[in-house]
């Protein structure tokens, strides 16, 4: 019954794409990935991933002309080619992919349609500032699903709703809502398999919000209840990466968006105020503590990963790159080469189980110029915000934070889910920066013709 009622939300989502104007859809993305992303339909590449894409291109696909001249980002340009170049390296460097018609389209749709594609999507479909007031508002509806299932989680030390909408699926002998409730370090999933997901989810939100806060499309009380619940979401998923890219975030923000005397007066305050409560709390002090258990060694009474294992890691997919070191092994030589798909029982090296950083992952299957083209792609993107961090102050400080965030998480753990929502929120905040940038030209262009006709009259 939960997996059909859950199943129907999708269907609907996908309707809404046909029916809804073009500024609304981000919001059913959004919704879709934070509480609907372990939902499939029995059908091929039935899960909330793939089919909310594709509903966006049959309704705005005929678009795609007006979408090229919304493009006058020469950086954004320039990112899409590069990752235009990328992809088809990928899969012409693919053993397993190369030459065969449908395996290019699986690759096309995994690489391109459901990943990257989405930033095209929160490019496009946004118009102005006021077109981000639906999307914080799903954001915050979803945010409020996740903290209620997160509590029962949390509660009762068990996630069968996630079993139920699952079927509780999986290839080692718990069940997906048992694989992180029956360890000793008991993680919150919420509505997702991997509790790393749940906490990033929570901070994209507290992002968006604390944006929209800037703007005033958010109220005070609404933005302290997104930070209520964002907080029980981090602290609770049980995962340290999290905690570090609350951290990075945080100072990324307080760099862009606080400036002139105020900033240091406002980073010595948090300085102090972080002090205080560690010494006086001892909640923060044993999540400081479990935090900084990264660096122990393996044998630490804390599970998870750790330096060491991370450093071993590295050693194996340099192993691995030996005679491969430009190119790589091929896409998904981690799946089927070293047989991690068939469970980790059948894995041909346990060492890389859990592969620990998008770098590793891109190293092992794309190799030095694969992962290059993937620096290459956000740092295009960096120097734009970077270039216009004056002129667009709230939205350059909400697009860097976010891009800190995301390259953090996905170097200190991968990128897991955290692509489609990164990209389709940066994509708004482009698109927010080169409509604003826009307005800050034709400004300084007035000014500079009434400056020149103030001389002019001066002069005669």
């Amino acid at each position: 019954m939960i997996a059909a009622l859950f199943k129907a939300i999708l269907i609907i989502c996908c309707l809404l794409m046909l029916t809804l104007k073009r500024e609304y859809k981000p919001a059913v993305f959004i919704f879709g990935y934070a509480v609907l992303s372990e939902v499939s339909l029995p059908l091929p590449m039935g899960n909330t991933v793939f089919f909310l894409p594709i509903f966006y291109i049959f309704t705005e696909g005929l678009r795609f002309k007006e979408m090229i001249k919304s493009f006058r980002i020469k950086e954004l340009v320039l990112a899409l080619i590069v990752f235009a170049i990328s992809f088809l390296y990928n899969y012409a460097n693919s053993p397993h992919y190369w030459g065969s018609i449908p395996q290019f389209v699986t690759i096309l749709f995994r690489e391109v349609i459901t990943t990257y594609f989405i930033l095209v999507v929160g490019f496009f479909s946004l118009k102005d500032v006021r077109s981000f007031k639906p999307f914080l508002k799903v954001a915050f509806i979803s945010l409020i699903i996740l903290t209620v299932f997160g509590l029962i989680n949390y509660v009762t030390k068990e996630s069968a709703m996630l079993d139920l909408i699952t079927g509780g699926a999986t290839k080692r002998e718990t069940s997906v809502g048992g694989l992180f409730t029956a360890e000793t370090r008991f993680r919150t999933q919420s509505l997702f398999v991997q509790p790393f997901d749940y906490g990033y989810m929570c901070l994209l939100i507290l992002l968006v919000m604390v944006y929209g806060y800037t703007r005033g499309l958010v109220s005070t009380k609404r933005l302290w209840a997104t930070a209520l619940m964002s907080m029980f979401g981090v602290l609770t998923c049980g995962c340290r990466t999290v905690l570090f890219c609350l951290a990075l975030s945080a100072l990324a923000y307080s760099f862009f968006f606080l400036r002139g005397k105020r900033a240091p007066i406002y980073v010595v305050a948090a300085v102090i105020g972080f002090l205080l409560l560690y010494h006086y709390s001892h909640f923060v002090q044993s999540k400081v503590e479990f935090a900084l258990s990264v660096f122990a060694d393996k044998d630490s009474e804390i599970g998870g990963s750790d330096i060491e294992s991370r450093t071993v890691q590295f050693g194996r997919v340099l192993y691995y790159l030996q005679g491969h070191w430009w190119t790589g092994r091929g896409y998904d030589f981690f799946w089927i080469d070293l047989q991690f798909s068939e469970g980790q029982q059948y894995s041909l090296d346990p060492e890389l189980l859990g592969l620990e950083g998008v770098h590793l992952k891109y190293l092992l299957e794309r190799g030095i110029l694969g992962y290059a083209m993937y620096l290459i792609f956000y740092l295009l993107l960096i120097s734009y915000i970077w270039r216009h961090r004056k002129s667009n102050r709230e939205e350059a400080a909400g697009a860097m934070c976010l891009l800190v965030l995301y390259l953090s998480f996905a170097h200190m753990t991968g990128e897991l889910k955290s692509v489609p929502p990164t990209l389709l929120t940066l994509g708004m905040f482009l698109r927010l920066i080169q409509n604003e940038s826009w307005k800050w030209v034709q400004y300084q262009q007035k000014k500079f013709d009434a400056q020149f006709r103030n001389r002019y009259r001066q002069l005669s």
